[in-house]
């Protein structure tokens, strides 16, 4: 099913290997070189390993194809400028878009520096992944770790388009 700007797109997060851990409903916003593009208004219900909560603020999310990652770009935002899971590549079924999500983060804070999240949990579940998932999982997040400290695409502004792709299609 082919997608047109607007339409209604529910992003779906799952822990291995199907068990439901986050979701939102954006607006897909279209599609360039990085991948396909999603977007949500502050205010957007969510939810996270079974709480509900409104964003703070707008996002775009970005979903390349065949990536071990999901990226959020925020705005306004007080302490992430960019958010990526580290997950395995997206599966899409008409408008909706899954992935799992292995637990690590890496994440460029407001003033550029750079942190890896949730260690801990990937080394406690670990046991439990295909050895190609771990692997594939450690090697993701140096090569986001890497690209989000040098500012390299698509962690170079790329999102900002979309940013305002979102402000003019989807009202607050």
């Amino acid at each position: 099913m082919p997608l047109s700007p607007g339409d209604p797109v529910r992003v779906l997060m799952t822990r291995w290997p199907d068990r439901p851990h986050s979701a939102f409903t954006g607006a897909w916003l279209g599609a360039d070189e990085h991948g396909d593009w999603v977007g949500a208004r502050a205010g957007t219900p969510c939810s996270r390993g079974g709480n509900r909560y409104a964003a703070a603020s707008d996002w775009v999310t970005l979903l390349a194809p065949d990536a071990w990652w999901r990226a959020g770009f925020y705005d306004p935002t007080t302490t992430s400028e960019v958010y990526v899971d580290i997950a395995t590549p997206c599966v899409w079924d008409g408008s909706a878009v899954t992935c799992v999500d292995l637990d690590l983060d890496v994440v460029r804070q407001v003033g550029g520096a750079v942190l890896v999240a949730d260690e801990d949990e990937f080394e406690a579940h670990a046991p439990a992944y295909p050895p190609d998932v771990v692997t594939a999982a450690r090697a993701t997040v140096q090569e986001v770790r890497a690209a989000l400290g040098a500012g390299a695409a698509p962690y170079d502004g790329s999102h900002r388009p979309w940013l305002e792709a979102l402000r003019t299609r989807v009202p607050a």
